[in-house]
């Protein structure tokens, strides 16, 4: 009761001086404090509530401002009485909450105590409300125990234990327990993109163009064993910055008394203990490790993902040894313009440094197959593989006709270019395969393409190739126009883009040009 007597005291104490300072700035903490205005309580009678601190009582028909939400003492039990305000905090640990059963009364009573003092007056509970009481508990009890998903998987594991009871299982692998134990993410992306285009210099169908976009990273470990001798782990990660970090191995590790004494397959390593001979660290292949008596024996039979190499710097010299191998090409990007420069090229490199070439390109038009949906510098093209070959593949020679390489070497060019219907995009495949006997994706291809900037490749002029800044894909179409000059004349070999200028009707006019590459790569097609 003293307790209580001083807590009421001081509240009444407190409430007073609240009062007060309200009352006689009641102005200024409306205008600091407009929170206030809301909530308005009338003052407690302070005769029935003596307070030593006290010294002047306000009336009682004073209002006083408050907090909206005034903090109260928790005057019931912890059942009964719960809090559900979030600023209300939890009971300390050292409260014991306790339950009792009284076979006098026959009912279960609650008690709090700090020590062996009560906190609160005993609650008194009968059998239906003591059973309401525990079934809430055990079931906030058993939810919350559920609550974490992932903390079971790493627990227990996705997939669960697996015994096979096999005796055969249990001698080799020293039992027969299978476990699997991933970890990691796997995340896929999928999505579209299309884009339509209203151009009417494009064709109709070239007017929209799509597809998919498509993504997917893996970051995997995935441990697995069987018994205790034999054990499975893979590391992979597709983010990762170089091969040699995914790491796949199986191991099987034998008893102290058995002859093999591990046997690994996969990423394995080679330690000496020389520092004459080192080994290597990044090996993929089989190793084995036998003892026989105080002889240990280990083998690898792998192959090498890694390499040494030697810096060596002499009088601020770097002279380093690299070897490059006859399979490390750089394939689709480097072209030569025509057989003729193809069989130049040797000779014309024989007498280094200098070049010894007569030849040399002044102008030359790069077209590839427009997937990117650009709608300038575009057009429907048709790349001949045999125009401005002295020797051509399937079109009859020109016995007139040099050895240079132009739009005369052959009859080819002059026969479509003056051909009525090869010049329109809806008769130039019918045509070139009725009328001139070609075959398309070996003689000719046929595509909607754009021009390349001249900051998207580079060619050189005096030995007769071009190099891409990136590297073609293997459905798409590379054909070029160009110009180049020889002992005084000028040779051309396609069109170029203003000689044959597209129609102002919806058909547009096709443009011849040299194929370098075709949609069907094969050996023995001369291209």
């Amino acid at each position: 009761m003293l307790i209580r007597k001083f807590v009421i005291g001081s509240f009444a104490a407190f409430t007073l001086i609240s009062a007060i300072v309200g009352y006689s700035s009641e102005r200024k903490s409306k205008r600091n404090f407009p929170f206030l205005e809301k909530a308005i309580i009338p003052l407690p009678d302070s005769s029935k509530t003596p307070s030593k601190n006290t010294q002047k009582t306000a009336p009682k028909s004073t209002p006083v401002s408050a907090p909206i939400n005034p903090v109260k003492e928790r005057t019931g039990d912890h059942v009964t009485d719960k809090q559900k305000d979030p600023f209300y905090l939890s009971d300390p640990a050292n409260i014991q909450k306790n339950v009792e059963y009284d076979p006098i009364s026959g009912k279960y009573v609650v008690t709090e105590k700090v020590g062996d003092m009560n906190i609160k007056d005993p609650t008194y509970l009968t059998y239906d409300e003591y059973l309401k009481y525990t079934e809430k508990n055990e079931r906030n009890d058993f939810y919350r125990s559920r609550s974490n998903a992932l903390q079971l998987i790493e627990e227990k594991g996705l997939i669960p234990t697996v015994d096979m009871k096999s005796r055969i299982l249990d001698r080799i692998f020293g039992g027969s327990k299978v476990e699997i134990r991933p970890q990691g993410n796997l995340e896929v992306l999928l999505g579209g993109s299309s884009q339509t285009v209203d151009n009417p210099n494009i064709p109709i169908r070239a007017r929209r163009n799509g597809g998919l976009d498509f993504d997917m990273n893996i970051n995997m470990n995935v441990i697995g064993k069987i018994g205790d001798k034999l054990q499975l782990g893979i590391k992979y990660n597709t983010q990762s910055g170089f091969a040699f970090d995914n790491q796949v191995k199986l191991g099987w590790t034998g008893d102290e008394d058995d002859i093999i004494k591990e046997i690994e397959l996969g990423n394995v390593s080679l330690p000496l203990t020389s520092r004459l001979i080192t080994g290597s660290q990044a090996l993929f292949g089989l190793k084995t490790r036998l003892q026989f008596g105080r002889l240990f024996w280990t083998s690898v039979i792998s192959q090498q993902k890694s390499k040494r190499e030697t810096l060596t710097i002499e009088n601020g010299t770097q002279r380093q040894l690299f070897e490059i191998r006859a399979d490390q090409y750089d394939e689709n990007r480097h072209y030569f313009l025509s057989h003729y420069f193809r069989d130049q090229y040797d000779y014309a490199l024989s007498g280094l440094p200098i070049i010894k070439s007569i030849d040399n390109v002044t102008r030359i038009e790069v077209w590839v197959t427009n997937r990117t949906g650009i709608t300038q510098n575009v057009r429907d093209v048709m790349a001949l593989a045999d125009i401005g070959e002295p020797n051509p593949y399937h079109y009859a020679k020109n016995p007139a006709a040099d050895k240079k390489s132009n739009n005369n070497s052959n009859g080819l060019y002059g026969a479509v270019a003056t051909s009525p219907n090869s010049r329109f995009i809806s008769n130039t495949v019918t045509d070139l395969q009725n009328t001139f006997g070609l075959t398309q994706g070996e003689d000719f291809e046929k595509t909607y393409a754009r021009k390349l900037a001249p900051t998207e490749y580079t060619f050189n002029p005096q030995l007769g190739y071009i190099s891409l800044n990136t590297a073609m894909n293997p459905n798409d179409v590379l054909a070029v126009a160009f110009q180049y000059e020889s002992n005084g004349n000028i040779y051309q070999v396609g069109e170029f883009s203003e000689q044959v200028p597209p129609d102002s009707n919806t058909t547009s006019k096709v443009l011849y040009l040299k194929m370098l590459k075709g949609t069907t790569v094969r050996v023995r097609h001369p291209v």
